[in-house]
């Protein structure tokens, strides 16, 4: 558990669109939105982009090899067809927390 995916919401990865799965522990699904927000500031702080979706989902449900490697693509995939079982979604439609921080 604990296991996190980044990668571009398209095949190509030409859009520069940033999408972050993690999994989130049963005993911390009731802060599940704050740490999604967490998530959001350390990337923009660490690396200046906003991504354009931060996805909680249940324990033990990222795609991995048998060897235990994140799969990222096929991750993308449950996420685009709607497959996890979704804790917290934040999207940039739904948080103006980026356009705060760009304003200090």
């Amino acid at each position: 558990p604990g296991c996190v995916a980044a990668f571009s919401s398209s095949d190509t990865g030409g859009d520069g669109n940033l999408e972050i799965v993690l999994e989130i522990r049963k005993s911390k699904e009731s802060n599940s939105m704050d740490i999604c927000k967490v998530v959001q500031m350390a990337v923009l702080k660490e690396i200046g982009l906003t991504p354009s979706r931060i996805v909680a989902i249940r324990e033990r449900s990222i795609c991995k090899t048998t060897s235990g490697k994140i799969q990222r693509r096929a991750t993308r995939k449950m996420l685009h067809d709607g497959l996890f079982d979704v804790v917290s979604e934040l999207s940039d439609a739904s948080s103006d927390l980026s356009k705060k921080i760009l304003q200090r």
